[in-house]
C-alpha cells in the first residue's frame, strides 16, 4: 500500500475489500440452496413441455419434475433457448379408485438457465393443459388428461402447458395444498 495514503482511505479500502469478498465468496448455511436470479418483466408467457413422466398411481406430493421450453424465447434482455429446463413439484395426488379417476396437481417453480441463473415462473392462469383450463385462483393446476384403463392419470413427456414469469423470490414458494 502507498505510504502516502491516509489512514481513513486505507480503512475504507479495507472495508471495501471485505465487502467484495463477502459478495463473491460467501455462501449460505451448509446444504442451503442459493439462487442467482434474473428478473425479466413479470407476466411473460413461456411455452413448455413436460420432461418427467407423472402417474397418479406412483407419484407423491412434493416429488420434483422437470419441464423444458418448446421454442426460443426472449425474456426482457435475455435469450432463452429451446430446451432450457425448469422444474416444479407435485402439489397433490388423488389415486384412482372404483368411483373416481386419479388426478395430479402440479406447481411450477423456475426455469434453470445454463449460466446458473434462475427465472421464477408460475402457471399461466389462461393456459390449457391437456385440454383443461388452468385454475386461475390457485398456483397449482389440477390436470385431468389421459387416464389408463384403471383410471390412473398419466402425464407423458411432451405434455405442453404455459408458464408466466413472476417477480424474483429468494426460494421456491411453499407447496400449495390441494383442496
Amino acid at each position: 500500500m502507498n505510504p502516502k495514503t491516509s489512514r481513513p482511505a486505507r480503512t475504507v479500502l479495507a472495508i471495501a475489500c471485505v465487502l467484495a469478498y463477502i459478495l463473491v465468496f460467501a455462501v449460505g448455511p451448509v446444504g442451503a440452496a442459493t439462487y442467482v436470479t434474473y428478473a425479466p418483466p413479470a407476466g411473460l408467457a413461456v411455452s413448455v413441455e413436460l420432461v418427467t413422466p407423472l402417474d397418479s398411481a406412483t407419484c407423491n406430493v412434493g416429488e420434483r419434475f422437470e419441464f423444458a421450453t418448446t421454442k426460443d424465447v426472449t425474456l426482457g434482455t435475455l435469450e432463452v433457448p429451446k430446451g432450457t429446463h425448469g422444474h416444479g413439484r407435485v402439489a397433490g395426488v388423488k389415486r384412482a379408485d372404483a368411483k373416481h379417476d386419479g388426478s395430479i396437481a402440479i406447481q411450477v417453480d423456475s426455469l434453470d438457465l445454463a449460466n446458473g441463473m434462475t427465472v421464477w415462473v408460475d402457471m399461466d392462469p389462461k393456459a390449457h393443459v391437456g385440454g383443461q383450463l388452468a385454475d386461475k385462483h390457485t398456483r397449482l393446476q389440477i390436470l385431468q388428461v389421459a387416464t389408463t384403463y384403471s383410471g390412473d392419470m398419466v402425464l407423458a413427456p411432451g405434455t405442453t402447458f404455459d408458464v408466466l414469469t413472476i417477480p424474483p423470490r429468494h426460494h421456491p414458494a411453499e407447496l400449495a395444498s390441494q383442496t
